[in-house]
């Protein structure tokens, strides 16, 4: 019965944190998008030939809520094996994968491959 709870708890977290990232990605593109209007149909500032400047994502600039996934995972590392010890050593590896998806699948829908 326990077992069927924990299981339950899991994919109810699983869709919640889904539907955060996704409706996240569509906030940030539309945020993105209000705010540079040139930057949303493809017109970037030019660069120079050399491509020496910075590329990628600047992290100060980042919302606190991208961070999400980072805490979740530190709480799970130290509250599972208290709370969840059977689940915890059974299932770490998942639990860890389980954050990083929730990470990186908006963050590549967000930015791409920058």
């Amino acid at each position: 019965m326990f077992g069927l709870k924990l299981k339950t708890l899991i994919s109810l977290c699983f869709v919640l944190l889904v539907a955060f990232g996704i409706g996240n990605y569509i906030l940030d593109t539309e945020l993105m998008a209000a705010d540079s209007p040139t930057e949303a149909h493809g017109v970037h500032d030019d660069h120079g030939d050399d491509h020496g400047g910075h590329h990628g994502v600047d992290g100060a600039t980042l919302p606190l809520y991208w961070g999400l996934p980072f805490l979740g995972i530190l709480l799970s590392i130290a509250l599972f094996p208290l709370v969840f010890e059977h689940f915890w050593h059974s299932n770490y590896g998942k639990v860890a994968f389980f954050w990083a998806l929730i990470f990186v699948v908006p963050f590549y829908l967000k930015f791409g491959g920058d």
